[in-house]
């Protein structure tokens, strides 16, 4: 397939980024994991947004045999609010047996940037 010069442009584009910010300034990873770990109610509780995060406390299988390696349980982690405080929640993906509503929803919660 032959792209023309005369059919291709540049454009500007706008982006919004959901950054989470404590005072005025971007939450950072050591600020996130100092949050509670919590399992919200999601009929009472907010759900502020997912976070990229992982770290070795993430859920993974564990090898059969020492030789094999651990692979990563898929998941998502979350920053919630319960009344005036905020937490950290991780949610694994239930499986494929289980009922995936819950999982679905919270697939759809805005992405939230913190800072390295």
């Amino acid at each position: 397939m032959k792209i023309l010069v005369k059919d291709a442009q540049i454009k500007t584009v706008s982006v919004d980024i959901k950054a989470l910010t404590i005072n005025g300034k971007q939450m950072t990873l050591a600020v996130y994991r100092q949050l509670d770990q919590l399992e919200p109610s999601l009929d009472t509780d907010i759900v502020w947004g997912r976070v990229n995060y992982c770290n070795k406390e993430c859920p993974v299988i564990l090898p059969t045999f020492r030789h094999e390696k651990k692979y990563p349980i898929e998941h998502m982690h979350f920053v919630w609010q319960r009344e005036n405080s905020l937490y950290r929640w991780t949610l694994e993906k239930p499986n494929k047996w289980d009922d995936h509503t819950r999982w679905n929803e919270l697939q759809k919660a805005q992405l939230l940037f913190i800072a390295v």
